[in-house]
């Protein structure tokens, strides 16, 4: 949904009074991501905005070449996976936002969690410009509400995908950490 120029909007207070919610970092909204990344360029990947770093191709083009570019190993670890990418030399100085931010939402005590929404908020030069919400199904596996820019519904795939990841891993430590209580 896009702001109204002109009026500022406390996007934090707007979405937590919908939801209790953590703000993620932000990703290039121009990254495409195609992968998880095996390199070691991060400290802790699972901190990064996409819950994960990942390779893939730039789609911003300051000439008007349609040309996707692959990014290189610094490309991605400084801008490509955490936007507001200012230095990169890629992004065009026209351009609708400049980074993109997702979180998930909690599901409701009275919910069947068959259902995951993300939020999501596209900033330009810090500022929100645009929000909304994504849902997919766990059960039909397939996004009820999706983004209609492939870029930026990508990085929600991956975001939604390195979410369950954690998840899984959270679960199974937890039985496990159980199973050694009950021993």
């Amino acid at each position: 949904m896009p702001l109204p120029i002109g009026e500022t909007h406390d996007l934090t207070r707007l979405t937590l009074s919908r939801a209790r919610i953590k703000l993620a970092d932000v990703a290039c909204p121009y990254f495409y991501p195609t992968g998880k990344s095996e390199l070691a360029l991060w400290s802790f990947p699972q901190r990064l905005p996409l819950g994960a770093g990942y390779h893939g191709h730039c789609t911003a083009s300051k000439n008007g070449s349609a040309e996707a570019h692959l990014p290189s190993e610094m490309e991605l670890k400084d801008f490509c996976n955490l936007g507001h990418a200012g230095g990169c030399g890629r992004m065009p100085s026209d351009r609708h936002c400049d980074a993109v931010r997702f979180s998930r939402a909690r599901a409701a005590k009275n919910e069947s969690g068959d259902r995951i929404v993300l939020h999501y908020v596209c900033d330009l030069n810090h500022a929100p410009v645009e929000y909304g919400q994504l849902e997919y199904d766990l059960r039909a596996g397939s996004w009820k509400v999706s983004h209609p820019d492939s870029r930026i519904q990508r990085q929600a795939e991956c975001y939604l995908a390195a979410c369950l990841e954690n998840q899984g891993q959270q679960t199974a430590n937890a039985k496990k950490e159980k199973s050694k209580i009950n021993d």
